[in-house]
C-alpha cells in the first residue's frame, strides 16, 4: 500500500507553499472560492505555482463554480487537480476525469462516482469536540473500504496522528489546523503536522 498522501490547503503565501513542498507535502491546495477566508485571487495563485515543483499537485478548490470558470482558471493558473466541495452534479465531477476529487460534508458519499477520492470532511466552519472527531474518524475508516478517502475537518498537529491510526486514511487535508491566522500558515504546526502523521502511518 503506498504511503499516506498529505494535502495541506488553503494557502494563499508561495512563502508558506515553499515551506510545506519541503517538509514533503504530497498535494497543495489553493481555494479559489471568494467567501472562505483562505480565498486566493488567481494572479497570486499564480505565484504559489511558480514555487510548487511539477511533481507536487496544486489543487484548486471550487465551490459550485461555473464549469467555463473552472477551465480557465486550470488552465490559466496550472492546476494539476481540481477538488469539488460544493452541490456540483456528477456529470461535473466526471467531466473532470482524474484531475477530480470530491469534497463530502456530513458523511454520505453514495452519489460520488467510483474512483473518485474523496475529501471527506466535517461540518462547515464547526469546531468539532473530541467525540464528534473521533465518529468522523470511524466513519471515514468505513468508506475508505470502499474507495480513496481523504480524511479532512478539524485536523491538527495534535490530533493528525490518533487520526491517522483510527480511519486509516488514503490520505489526509488540512487548512486551518496549519495556521496562525486564515491563510496564513505557521511553519512549526506544519512541520508538527507532517512529522506526526509520517510518524502515525504505519502501512
Amino acid at each position: 500500500m503506498s504511503a499516506l498522501q498529505i494535502k495541506l490547503c488553503g494557502f494563499t503565501r508561495p512563502e508558506d507553499a515553499r515551506v510545506a513542498v519541503a517538509e514533503g507535502a504530497d498535494m497543495i491546495g489553493v481555494i479559489l472560492w471568494s467567501p472562505s477566508p483562505r480565498a486566493i485571487t488567481p494572479a497570486d495563485a499564480r505565484r504559489v505555482r511558480e514555487v510548487v515543483p511539477a511533481h507536487v499537485p496544486l489543487v484548486g478548490v471550487f465551490v459550485d463554480e461555473e464549469p467555463e470558470t473552472i477551465d480557465e482558471l486550470v488552465a490559466g493558473i496550472g492546476l494539476d487537480r481540481v477538488q469539488l466541495h460544493g452541490t456540483e452534479p456528477r456529470e461535473e465531477i466526471l467531466r473532470h476525469g482524474d484531475r477530480a476529487l470530491r469534497g463530502v460534508r456530513g458523511g454520505d458519499a453514495s452519489s460520488v462516482p467510483e474512483g473518485v477520492p474523496v475529501v471527506f470532511d466535517g461540518p462547515f466552519s464547526h469546531r468539532a469536540t473530541r467525540a464528534e472527531l473521533e465518529a468522523h474518524w470511524a466513519s471515514a475508516r468505513t468508506l475508505g473500504r470502499e474507495r480513496a478517502v481523504l480524511l479532512a475537518g478539524g485536523l491538527d498537529p495534535d490530533n493528525v496522528a490518533d487520526a491517522v491510526r483510527a480511519a486509516r486514511p488514503f490520505g489526509i487535508d488540512s487548512a486551518r489546523g496549519i495556521e496562525s491566522s486564515p491563510g496564513i500558515k505557521d511553519h512549526d504546526r506544519l512541520r508538527r503536522f507532517v512529522a506526526a502523521a509520517r510518524e502515525a502511518d504505519t502501512r
